[in-house]
């Protein structure tokens, strides 16, 4: 298990189910790469830094102190990024060819 991840993720109030869906995958990936079943791309790394606030070095080592970033910061991360539940929705193609974004329930 890579302990400074599952830290970083407790410490700061992330459920790993929430983050693996703010940053567009299936949970089981964000699961497989904590539970080191997977290993992370390069990409998934920085993807995973950049929401925890945390250097990827002190995620992905296993010597390294974490502290990661508040819940607060992380909403505002995310909007940066221009990440919102509208364009979390998937999206529907209509007759005429325009995209809408069909709601979840």
């Amino acid at each position: 298990m890579l302990l400074n991840l599952k830290l970083a993720l407790l410490g700061g109030g992330v459920r790993q189910v929430r983050m693996a869906v703010d940053l567009g995958w299936d949970p089981s990936k964000l699961s497989r790469i904590v539970n080191e079943t997977l290993a992370p791309s390069a990409e998934d790394k920085s993807l995973i830094s950049a929401y925890l606030g945390v250097p990827e070095s002190n995620l992905f080592s296993s010597t390294a102190c974490v502290r990661p970033r508040s819940a607060k910061t992380t909403y505002k991360w995310l909007h940066s990024v221009g990440e919102t539940a509208a364009s979390r929705k998937p999206a529907v193609k209509t007759a005429a060819g325009d995209e809408i974004r069909k709601e979840r329930h």
